[in-house]
């Protein structure tokens, strides 16, 4: 398990207790299908990593993570082949993103994303660059 998702996990009655808001939740999840995409390779260790950030994290239980996700993907893809979109799917993102601990632990998860396939492409380096000017 990458160290940002043990992050999420502290040790209290069980319970996962993350610290952040639903809308939150939903721009790490955006953030990292954008991220799988980066280098026009999905990998298996990217999907798993993403699903288990999923499972790591208070998703609202009122809304299926499952459902969103395949929303989320789409709009990742979207974001990937239109300049437009990625401006507006990226700023909603940094405005979701509304707290340093939001965005430091969005950042780890990127991180960790691109290296999960055991290499961080040049691509994803630059993608990561370009995810920490936005966040900070």
């Amino acid at each position: 398990m990458p160290s940002s998702i043990k992050k999420l996990i502290r040790e209290t009655d069980g319970t996962s207790n993350d610290g952040l808001q639903q809308s939150q939740r939903e721009a790490i999840v955006d953030l990292l299908n954008y991220c799988m995409f980066a280098d026009n390779f999905v990998a298996r260790s990217e999907k798993h990593m993403v699903a288990s950030t999923g499972a790591a994290l208070d998703w609202d239980r009122s809304i299926s993570f499952e459902v969103y996700e395949g929303g989320s993907i789409g709009k990742a893809r979207k974001a990937k082949e239109e300049a437009a979109f990625r401006k507006s799917f990226l700023d909603s993102i940094k405005q979701r993103l509304s707290t340093r601990q939001s965005r430091e632990l969005a950042l780890g998860l990127c991180r960790d994303l691109f290296v999960s396939d055991s290499t961080m492409a040049a691509n994803e380096a630059t993608e990561l660059a370009s995810i920490r000017a936005l966040l900070d």
